[in-house]
């Protein structure tokens, strides 16, 4: 909320994506700090969110900076109540995505299993994917030649949304690390990678740049040919 007030009284853009992605980091930090005997599995699983959050922050932050502001804001800026459903929006997902972390952080007497190696590496991906594929679209708009066109080289040949298929597969991976720990009611935090994927295919992410570029490149014989041979998140196996 102190987040939403700073966006609109100074109107900018600049604190938005940076307070979600430090958000992660507080609330592993705390959720550490109230457990009186962290184990190898706690730090473990901080470090990793520590990794995510600390280059989502800078690489978000950077970019705003380059950019002056944020267009998916350019309608509703100065609309406090659409900004402030926005927040809202923002904060419950937090809240959602967050679920493991809140459970198992405070566990006690946590011993290592295989299957949370296999969620640190599905972790691993997914921060390297969504890490390569931040630069080479961030190098590509930087390119003035590029202005009027599309990115469709390196990981996005691949998927439309690298990005976001990578920050997936960090969700799912926490998740996968935490899973062996859940018991009863505490499976709720299966809503954690079910909601990051919800958010970003069908709410907000992805599904917002679909229409905008369906827009602007609809006479584009080169994208229509694109999104048919390139799938939203997941690679096509066949095209």
């Amino acid at each position: 909320m102190i987040g939403f007030l700073v966006a609109y009284l100074r109107q900018t853009d600049h604190f938005t994506d940076v307070i979600y992605a430090l958000s992660f980091m507080l609330i592993a930090g705390y959720g550490l700090y109230l457990n009186p005997n962290p184990q190898v599995f706690h730090w473990v699983l901080f470090i990793m969110i520590s990794m995510w959050s600390i280059r989502l922050a800078i690489f978000l932050g950077y970019r705003i900076r380059i950019w002056g502001h944020d267009k998916r804001f350019d309608g509703f800026r100065k609309a406090w109540l659409r900004l402030l459903r926005f927040w809202v929006l923002q904060y419950l997902s937090i809240l959602i995505i967050a679920l493991p972390l809140f459970i198992v952080l405070i566990k006690t007497n946590v011993e290592l299993v295989f299957w949370q190696g296999f969620g640190l590496i599905v972790f691993i991906s997914g921060l390297l994917i969504e890490s390569i594929a931040d630069y080479q679209k961030f190098v590509f708009k930087l390119d003035d030649k590029n202005k009027k066109s599309f990115i469709q080289s390196g990981l996005w040949k691949y998927s439309r949304h690298p990005n976001y298929l990578g920050e997936w597969f960090v969700w799912l991976g926490i998740f996968l690390y935490c899973m062996p720990l859940l018991q009863g009611f505490e499976w709720i935090a299966l809503a954690s990678p079910l909601w990051i994927f919800i958010l970003l295919r069908f709410i907000s992410g992805g599904n917002l740049l679909e229409n905008s570029a369906k827009v602007k490149y609809r006479n584009n014989p080169n994208y229509q040919s694109y999104i048919e041979n390139t799938g939203i998140f997941f690679p096509k196996i066949f095209t």
